[in-house]
């Protein structure tokens, strides 16, 4: 695999977030996120909350709090937050309960776009009273790896229509969870998921500044307000002479099993590339392969084609000292990877109507460090026309050395997101409703197969 590592100097930089916060009438307001059920926990005793008559904006949607099932409340002056599902998907964030644990909270890692399309409003036909009765929370909560003692906290979380609601204070709305909000008379409380382009390796975080570069600071030096910007180094930049369009963002940040990346477009929509970076805290290095998503593994690194339109036979692997090919086509020819009647990395489906499309880097590239990868898959050349219009896109491996291809979930699943985490394949599938249209279906599914994923990365 050909690549250039290019050095540069830190230099100065403030980082800028907007977060607008206005405090009204001694009111100030908080965030969290997850869905939870009041049933998974002991109640502790019980508190009055009120239901606001101001308006309330999620991600631009504005919501009718007085008719919805799941209204923001508010406690001790303090505005909280519904965690159910769509809210949290919405806005970025997951959450599990097991009866080990208690309830999880997490930032959702790799939040894909379909998972915040639809967004349900909880309405009812009932108009909400002005005041209820709710209970704080009494079992264990974690809220990004940090437990919580809610009995003890100042604006504890609570159970209201065996939902779980969240306190809406800085430390969680944007220390934690990286959201928006603020508050005016006229437009009342409107929440948005700040953009999150910054990528923290444990020890720091890149994060991306003002013409297309991307800094690292110390984890101990982060700050939103970029208090200690002086302390970040340049790793990367974009070259000068990338020309931005309003259809591409100028930078997107990635990671992939412990390693981090950056992509960026050059040029316009239908003549313009993509290129990706590999970031470390001491420089970037940019991979050969124009228009392709990367995953590296160190000892090899995978790939696909997300040239419009999509294209058979679009997976490879190069590994380093492989020769400098003469032209991009020579390359691929012998990097290319698995059988050439699929399309790779694309969540590709044939709709019920016929038509057919997708989307790509729903999901990346997982290694069993020996000769299999997963990634998702569409057969696109199938001889058999009327086998082609049922197919649909699901989770295969593919071996390396050969092109076998093995299908992994089943034949009637429709996948259009999976990940694979600590030896466990998740993954989410395509629906259709009773009017026979697709929707994403935001469920998580664990696979439950013969195959084992515990050396899988």
């Amino acid at each position: 695999m050909t690549y250039n590592v290019k050095g540069q100097t830190a230099r100065r930089r403030v980082l800028c977030v907007a977060v607008a916060v206005l405090m009204i009438l001694g009111a100030f307001f908080a965030v969290s996120a997850a869905a939870g059920n009041g049933d998974a926990y002991a109640a502790g005793k019980n508190v009055k909350v009120y239901v606001p008559a101001f308006k309330v904006t999620i991600n631009g949607t504005e919501v009718d709090n007085a008719h919805r099932q799941y209204p923001f409340i508010t406690y001790k002056d303090i505005t909280y937050f519904p965690m159910t599902f769509y809210d949290c998907q919405y806005l970025g964030a997951a959450s599990e309960w097991t009866p080990e644990k208690g309830l999880v909270i997490d930032v959702a890692e790799g939040t894909t776009y379909e998972s915040q399309m639809y967004y349900d409003f909880y309405v009812q036909k009932q108009k909400n009273a002005k005041s209820y009765t709710a209970s704080i929370v009494t079992g264990d909560v974690t809220i990004n790896g940090i437990r919580i003692d809610n009995p003890k906290e100042p604006y504890p979380l609570l159970i209201f229509r065996d939902v779980t609601y969240f306190p809406m204070t800085w430390r969680f709305c944007v220390d934690e969870f990286s959201w928006c909000y603020s508050f005016s008379a006229k437009d009342g409380l409107n929440i948005s998921a700040i953009e999150k382009n910054y990528l923290s390796d444990g020890s720091g975080r890149f994060y991306e500044t003002t013409g297309g570069r991307i800094m690292y600071i110390a984890e101990k030096d982060w700050s939103y307000d970029g208090t200690n910007a002086d302390k970040a180094k340049l790793v990367w930049s974009v070259p000068k002479n990338t020309i931005y369009t309003d259809n591409y963002p100028p930078l997107t940040l990635y990671s992939h099993a412990g390693k981090y990346y950056a992509r960026y477009r050059t040029g316009g929509g239908v003549m313009g590339s993509d290129h990706t970076v590999r970031l470390t805290p001491s420089g970037g290095a940019e991979y050969s392969g124009l228009g392709n998503y990367f995953y590296d593994y160190d000892d090899v690194v995978f790939s696909y084609s997300t040239f419009v339109p999509p294209f058979p036979g679009n997976l490879y692997a190069q590994r380093p000292g492989d020769p400098d090919y003469a032209s991009y086509e020579e390359e691929t020819e012998a990097t290319r990877i698995g059988d050439p009647d699929y399309i790779y990395g694309w969540a590709y489906n044939v709709s019920a109507d016929g038509s057919e499309g997708g989307s790509p880097g729903v999901s990346g590239i997982y290694y069993d460090g020996k000769d299999s990868v997963y990634v998702l898959a569409f057969r696109y050349n199938n001889p058999d026309a009327e086998a082609r219009a049922k197919d649909n896109c699901g989770v295969y491996r593919v071996s390396v050395s050969g092109g076998d291809v093995t299908r992994i979930t089943g034949e009637d699943e429709a996948v259009y997101w999976f990940e694979v985490k600590d030896g466990v394949m998740l993954y989410k599938t395509v629906g259709t409703n009773e009017k026979n249209e697709t929707f994403f279906d935001p469920a998580v599914k664990t696979y439950s197969g013969p195959e084992s994923f515990a050396d899988v990365k």
